[in-house]
């Protein structure tokens, strides 16, 4: 190895490293001549410590090698192994780019949540992720110019979820609803139907319909008491669930969901609701759902069947015609389920009555029940673009003794929690009344 000549080097290059260099004890010697000799002096001492070698690289020959025979095996668990032998992140990242865009598809598909796994996630999952997107972006532009459907299909469905509606916006400002109908037909021959691709080109003709258009501003008088618990966060605000609330005709008997943030005009509640009525005896034990009878359901066109915790009703509980919102009015009677939207809030209120119905039919049996509860149970979800973000249950009991009997009404209600999908009853309860509004994610 070369020596290093460093005695012969100027002084202004060879100050800095040669301060650093000064060996342990070194410093009170150094500030002596700083003191009788001056700076020049200093300058001179330190010429005559020795440098420090530079650190050797470490020497991955080996880990190249074999990396180079995982990839040809299409060992990806290997693959990502070894890439972690590497010293730090920058020799990570540029072996991570000797992997072809099929290579990277692969090992990306390892390392996501869901995949076969592999060790240090955190550190080789955005390290994967980033080069992946790279190497896709350089190629999907072109392929989506080219009308190739099927390879367009195949590249958004290797993207990260959070960047395939993005890229599939492109397919929308390149070939209008045109390609993304083609994309659509393409992706439905090799992709299922709830995957994020199919869900984001579903999402695209109706994404204008998710926002401000469906909750216009209003703003009635509403007053929120009895919160059921703290205030729950969600991405870009909080939900605040009340036990209670009134207006000016009714001081009392609500509940409320009240979220607040910036993104409320963007943001809206779907809410399913199903009914059962349950008979209990003399001695206070359940004896049996009363489900016979139906009704139909005000401002909706759906027929109300009470069910049981094992065979529920749900229905899409929205008045619009044109939007599946709680809070979205119709377009001919401008009617919508009781709601306040504002710049910051979008909240939404109910007071459903007692089924007087199902109260009499339960009240004929035959023998005659002492009691009878019927519980309206409110499912209901924030949702913003193809996002979900919370979900609550809310649960109104109307309690009553005999078929003539004014019900006891008790609001019933939980805090909730942030979730990113909606079940499957209300999934098909919404695709019911609304077939092309498939985008939200479903457990």
């Amino acid at each position: 190895m070369r020596r290093r000549e460093s005695a012969t080097r100027p002084d202004e290059e060879r100050e800095p490293d040669a301060v650093q260099a000064v060996p342990p004890g070194a410093a009170a010697t150094v500030m002596s001549l700083q003191r009788t000799a001056g700076n020049a002096a200093v300058g001179r001492m330190l010429q005559r410590w020795p440098m420090p070698a530079p650190p050797k690289a470490a020497d991955h020959t080996a880990d190249d090698k074999q990396l180079r025979t995982y990839l040809q095996a299409e060992d990806w668990a290997g693959v990502v192994a070894i890439l972690w032998h590497y010293d730090d992140a920058a020799d990570r990242r540029q072996r991570a780019m000797w992997l072809n865009l099929w290579q990277a598809i692969k090992v990306a598909e390892y390392v996501r949540p869901g995949g076969a796994g592999g060790k240090h996630p955190d550190v080789m999952l955005p390290l994967m992720e980033e080069g992946l997107k790279q190497k896709l972006d350089s190629v999907y532009p072109q392929t989506l110019r080219d009308r190739n459907w099927s390879m367009v299909a195949i590249l958004l469905n290797a993207y990260n979820e959070a960047d395939v509606l993005p890229r599939a916006r492109q397919i929308q400002q390149v070939h209008g609803a045109a390609g993304v109908s083609e994309a659509v037909r393409y992706a439905s021959m090799m992709l299922p139907a709830e995957n994020v691709v199919m869900r984001a080109l579903a999402f695209l003709p109706l994404e204008g319909k998710t926002g401000a258009a469906a909750r216009p501003f209003s703003q009635p008088a509403m007053n929120e008491r009895g919160a059921a618990g703290p205030a729950v966060n969600v991405p870009g605000g909080k939900v605040t669930t009340y036990k209670d609330a009134g207006d000016v005709l009714t001081s009392s008997g609500w509940t409320a969901l009240v979220y607040e943030g910036p993104d409320a005009q963007q943001t809206g509640w779907l809410q399913f609701a199903c009914r059962e009525a349950v008979m209990y005896d003399d001695k206070d034990q359940p004896i049996g759902y009363e489900t016979r009878p139906t009704a139909p359901i005000k401002g909706q066109p759906e027929t109300l069947h009470w069910g049981t915790p094992t065979d529920p009703h749900w229905h899409l509980d929205a008045q619009s015609t044109d939007y599946p919102f709680y809070e979205s009015p119709d377009a001919q009677t401008g009617k919508s389920g009781a709601h306040v939207t504002t710049v910051d809030t979008t909240a939404i209120y109910d007071l459903p009555d007692p089924g007087t119905k199902v109260q009499r039919v339960a009240f004929s049996n035959d023998p005659r029940p002492a009691k009878l509860v019927e519980r309206v149970k409110l499912h209901s979800y924030l949702v913003r673009g193809m996002e979900v973000l919370y979900e609550n249950l809310v649960i109104v009991e109307f309690t009553s003794h005999g078929p003539a009997d004014a019900p006891v009404r008790n609001n019933v209600a939980g805090v909730g929690g942030e979730v990113g999908r909606i079940l499957p009853v209300h999934h098909e309860a919404l695709v019911r009344r609304f077939p092309d509004w498939t985008f939200y994610a479903r457990r």
